[in-house]
Order: structure tokens, then sequence, then C-alpha cells
């Protein structure tokens, strides 16, 4: 089975606030002109990590009321912050997201532990289903395939992506 899946960007206005009519039109032309089977919400393609939590939570709102039941959403809760990671995630599925996303913490040498003491934690109680997204930028990327195998022992994972598209490991059910 395979899906289209949209990248949604975030539209701003000019004084750099973030305009959710805009925003809206976006998720909108996504599904009535484009037809696309999913949305992957606060990804970097919408400058997420320049955002603030309360605008990436309007965001996430916006595209909820908007997409919800017309097409699949993803939202991607992933930051340097773990708390504000789980308090994302805890939102989104409270909003009623199908899946989340988290990319691999950057930036700073992590360990393949810390790393997935990171995904453990933003999963601490959440009822939901993981991807891992993680770049070339990423240490993910330089982890043996054997490590993270280690990776589908998380019950909600169902897919490790790294990007650009080098590897992408699914959780069979």
């Amino acid at each position: 089975m395979k899906k289209l899946y949209s990248a949604l960007m975030t539209a701003f206005n000019e004084d750099g606030s973030v305009n959710l009519d805009g925003v809206r039109e976006m998720v909108r032309y996504n599904i009535d002109v484009n037809h696309i089977d999913g949305l992957y919400v606060g990804g970097s393609t919408g400058e997420t990590f320049m955002l603030s939590t309360e605008e990436k939570k309007s965001i996430f709102k916006v595209a909820y009321e908007e997409a919800a039941g017309k097409t699949h959403l993803i939202a991607q809760v992933g930051s340097l912050n773990l708390n504000e990671a789980k308090e994302l995630a805890k939102y989104v599925t409270d909003l009623g997201y199908p899946m989340i996303s988290a990319v691999t913490p950057f930036y700073y040498n992590f360990s393949f532990e810390q790393i997935k003491n990171y995904y453990n934690s933003i999963l601490e109680g959440v009822d939901n289903k993981l991807i891992i997204y993680s770049s070339t930028q990423t240490d993910l990327s330089k982890v043996e395939l054997g490590f993270l195998s280690n990776f589908f022992l998380l019950p909600l994972l169902t897919s490790i992506s790294i990007f650009p598209p080098i590897l992408l490991l699914s959780k069979l059910d």
C-alpha cells in the first residue's frame, strides 16, 4: 500500500508571526487540489524549530480542525527540549492525531542509549504510534543497523526513517 504525504509548510505574516488563516488555506489546498493521503505537520519544512511551543500548538490545532477525517495526519513533536517534545506529544494525541513523529535529537553528540531514552520518555503516558525521523545530519544515521533494530522494542514504534532516503525500516503487524 502506497500513500502520498505532504510536509505542511507554515504561513507567516509580514511581521514574522504565524498566519493561521494561511496555514488553514494550505491544508485545504493539499486536500482539495493535491488530493494527498496525509499531512506531516510540524516538520522542518514548516520551520518548526523556529517556533514557540504555543505557535506549534496553534498550527497543530488548525491543521487538525481543517483536515481531521479528510486525510491522515502525522504530528512531528520532536525537539531538543525533551519537556516540550513530551508536552506536544500529549497535546496532539489529546487532539486526536493518530500518529506522532519525532526527530532524533541533534547538535549535541548523543549516545544511542540517550537517544533511546529520549524516545521512551516521549512515549511515556501517551497512547500513540511513533515514527522515528532522522536526517543524515543527526547521530542516528551513523548507528549500525543492528542497533537500530533495538528501537523496535518500543511497543508503539511503527517505523524509522532516515532522510534523504537512505533507509526506511517499518514494523510489520
